[in-house]
């Protein structure tokens, strides 16, 4: 079986959730003797770091803006070339239109996240009125053109247009390092990883901590995901938030060794659809605090303590009561390590493996 997937590369050699829980996928598929050719739109710079990508020519910019064309028309003379058995699309943006207008093959599409709900936050508002319906329409495209939408939530409305012609629901892959056999300790650490952007909320954190530091004075927050130096807003605020350390930037490898460590993890974002770093929370075994935003209370609810997002107040009482560890916060750790078996390298890789056969039989999914 030969498999073509259209990823994107990591800027700056910092990979994201999503780049991480894609290379997470392509390995399992390889060491299960699986051909998968990676193409990703030319980063300039990142191909050094990445020998196993071939990269392709976009076709400049504002691609939103040319209903992505160009790299459709890029994307499929190297697909036309490779004559894959299926092509697999990540994400329902730039990939995921080459991938559901392929019409040789049985397409795949896995939906990360939604790309309309991000742009309200990572675009001006002056650009906002042009740019949204230009980005629903094209992920309503995929959606509908896909053979197969794979979705990382369990639920389709969390980041899809409209229902999907056939869809299912696999996880994002944990590494096999936040999976261990002892309970952490747990210390009276929370622990951040979300970054400076403001859909992820560092600054609502920062807003209910006073509360929770009157109460629990022993507790101390540790942010990961800008340097230790860095002189944005956001970090300057981290400096002078008493018990508050600014950590730097994150590798998988020290998510993992933080988490193990102990403590509480707070994803404590405006909108998230399925963050990866509540699966690794649920494998480590550590108590898990977030707002019940996007597609959060349908992955998570009765394993994290979910609360409204944008409200200091509400996330504050949730952090108290996770680092209290009362029976419904044991509880919830539990489920969450029985949920944390699904998102195995080894059960996420069955699963495309599964959908693949079937597609390639012509069956449903």
């Amino acid at each position: 079986m030969h498999i073509a997937m259209l990823v994107d590369l990591p800027d700056s050699g910092r990979a994201s959730g999503v780049e991480r829980s894609t290379a997470a996928v392509v390995a399992g598929l390889r060491e299960r003797g699986i051909r998968v050719t990676l193409l990703a739109p030319s980063r300039g710079e990142a191909r050094a770091a990445h020998d196993d990508v071939t990269e392709l020519d976009m076709g400049g910019r504002y691609q939103i803006l040319r209903g992505f064309r160009p790299w459709i028309s890029s994307a499929h003379r190297a697909l036309r070339e490779l004559e894959p058995d299926v092509v697999h699309g990540q994400g329902l943006l730039h990939n995921g239109i080459a991938a559901s207008a392929w019409r040789d093959t049985p397409t795949v599409v896995t939906a990360h996240g939604d790309p309309v709900a991000d742009a309200r936050w990572h675009y001006r508002p002056i650009t906002r009125p042009l740019l949204l319906p230009l980005l629903r329409r094209t992920a309503t495209r995929v959606v509908t053109s896909a053979d197969c939408i794979v979705n990382v939530a369990p639920d389709w409305r969390v980041n899809c247009p409209r229902e999907p012609r056939e869809w299912l629901h696999i996880p994002n892959p944990v590494d096999p390092s936040f999976f261990g056999t002892e309970d952490p300790i747990q210390p009276p650490r929370v622990l951040y990883f979300g970054g400076t952007r403001g859909i992820k909320g560092l600054d609502v954190l920062l807003d209910a901590w006073p509360t929770v530091t009157r109460i629990r004075p022993d507790a101390t927050v540790h942010v990961w995901g800008m340097p230790r130096d860095d002189d944005a807003r956001i970090a300057q605020r981290c400096r002078t938030t008493p018990a508050c350390t600014l950590e730097g930037v994150a590798t998988p490898d020290t998510v993992a060794l933080e988490m193990h460590r102990g403590g509480v993890l707070v994803v404590p974002s405006r909108y998230e659809v399925a963050p990866l770093a509540i699966a690794e929370g649920w494998a480590v075994g550590i108590p898990v605090v977030a707002t019940a935003a996007g597609g959060v209370s349908a992955l998570a609810e009765g394993a994290a303590t979910l609360c409204p997002a944008e409200r200091p107040d509400e996330l504050a009482s949730a952090i108290l009561a996770a680092l209290e560890r009362g029976p419904a916060i044991i509880a919830r750790i539990a489920e969450g390590h029985v949920r944390a078996d699904a998102s195995r390298v080894a059960a996420v890789t069955e699963a495309h493996i599964a959908l693949y056969e079937r597609l390639l039989k012509g069956s449903r999914p």
